[in-house]
């Protein structure tokens, strides 16, 4: 597994709290936490988390921040497309009702951090781990009830079944229809997997990874309607509030146009 990047944290710390005082500069004696990444999760893009604490009108207040960094010294995606997640995110955020993270801004400015980047508000609450699997250990498995977990679980599927219903038409999402792929939908995810399983082996043969794809071909279902799938779905990707439901929907790197 690839390890995301690894940075002056205090040298970026300065950084990001110099650009967060130019978004806010109506704020007054900004300061920010030492930024630090999520335990055990996410391989694609660099993640850092902070606090910021400011005065306004008198009163000091405070509020959680996540950045995410597009990657620059590996790449898990065939077409890491960074600002793709960043307008999904935000469409989602602001104009349905999937339970999303606040998004505030998409920086170009590769001075800042060395990439582009978003900034999302920090969401209050626990993942499931991935490692180690949280089926073997961990708050879901050693503190929740079966109760709790099954509410979880279908808290999680629900916040899936909005990302379906949602209309991606009226969101403008049409640039995920990747038409160097062939025609939108499964073939089109066909066609993509194959170029991803070649650009990922190289020269290297896979005769169970080719027996599997020819399968697939050879076995398409029929395919009925186009919707926004997610295409990460999995309880880890999720966060869950102190009563177990879902509070956010994260990673979006895979999100496509599917039935």
């Amino acid at each position: 597994m690839p390890i995301p990047e690894q940075r002056d944290l205090d040298q970026a710390r300065s950084d990001v709290r110099d650009w967060l005082a130019k978004k806010l500069s109506e704020r007054e004696d900004l300061s920010i936490s030492p930024l630090v990444g999520p335990a055990f999760t996410g391989f694609s893009n660099e993640t850092l988390l902070f606090d910021a604490t400011w005065n306004e009108d008198g009163e000091e207040r405070s509020e959680g921040f996540v950045v995410r960094v597009a990657p620059t010294r590996h790449h898990l995606f065939l077409d890491p497309d960074f600002e793709i997640q960043y307008k999904v995110i935000d469409a989602l955020d602001k104009r349905t009702d999937v339970p999303m993270p606040p998004m505030h801004w998409y920086e170009v400015d590769t001075s800042v951090l060395g990439a582009p980047f978003f900034v999302m508000g920090k969401v209050d609450g626990r993942v499931p781990a991935d490692s180690p699997p949280y089926t073997m250990t961990g708050w879901l498995l050693e503190e929740s009830t079966p109760d709790q977990r099954r509410t979880l679980v279908f808290s999680g599927i629900d916040a899936l079944a909005r990302i379906h219903a949602v209309d991606w038409r009226a969101l403008g999402l049409d640039f995920l229809d990747k038409r160097q792929y062939g025609p939108v939908g499964i073939e089109q995810q066909l066609n993509y997997y194959e170029a991803y399983l070649r650009w990922t082996m190289g020269d290297t043969e896979n005769p169970v990874a080719d027996a599997a794809l020819e399968w697939l071909r050879a076995n398409q279902p029929e395919q009925h309607e186009l919707t926004l799938v997610w295409g990460d779905a999995r309880i880890n990707n999720q966060i869950f509030d102190a009563d177990h439901q879902c509070a956010a929907v994260l990673d979006w790197e895979m999100v496509t146009l599917a039935d």
